[in-house]
């Protein structure tokens, strides 16, 4: 379901990157994704799959995945273009992710703590009693929410203001990851509103 253009390597060089040529339709074309008989509900799971698959297994992911840089080809599968902005997660920052959206969902706001100040670099002394309220809270708000629900990219920006409210640096790989996940939920919510 995953098409890369292929780089013509004689015609490259330090300046220039030469991929072949997709003929495609821009992933937000929904009218004429149906008009073409391409399913824009399956190109949605097939989009969240792939990006799932590079952020969560290969540990290397497009960074830049709007609108214009997705074309559907005519056999429905995606293709990703402009790989100038790429991110990088160690296996341990994946671990670190995981644990965190299990801890959200067992509602266990210590081990959230304790991968939070995991994840990210303090810039000083944190308040941990009030970092641990804030945690609660959060936990609180998406615990229990359905999934047809929950807008990741609220979740997302909601994490990244409790950091940046206690002084935690976040990684950036892990913001370039959570600005993606924001910019994919919107592509893939644009193809169909029950997307999750």
């Amino acid at each position: 379901t995953l098409h890369v253009p292929r780089v013509y390597s004689e015609f490259t060089t330090d300046a220039i990157l030469t991929m072949e040529f997709i003929d495609g339709f821009r992933v937000d074309e929904n009218d004429r994704l149906r008009e073409a008989g391409i399913s824009v509900s399956e190109v949605a799971a097939h989009g969240a799959r792939i990006f799932m698959k590079q952020a969560f297994e290969l540990g290397l992911f497009h960074g830049d995945p709007h609108p214009g840089n997705i074309r559907i080809l005519a056999d429905g599968s995606i293709c990703l273009l402009d790989f100038g902005m790429a991110g990088l997660l160690e296996n341990e920052k994946r671990e670190q992710l995981v644990d965190l959206f299990v801890a959200i969902i067992k509602r266990d706001v210590r081990t959230a703590v304790e991968v939070i100040e995991g994840i990210g670099q303090p810039l000083n002394d944190i308040d941990k009693p009030l970092l641990r309220a804030d945690v609660r809270d959060f936990v609180d708000t998406y615990y229990g929410v359905s999934l047809e629900q929950l807008h990741v990219g609220r979740m997302l920006s909601d994490f990244i203001g409790i950091l940046a409210n206690h002084g935690i640096r976040c990684p950036g790989d892990l913001m370039l990851l959570i600005r993606a996940l924001v910019t994919l939920e919107g592509v893939g919510r644009s193809l169909d509103p029950q997307f999750n």
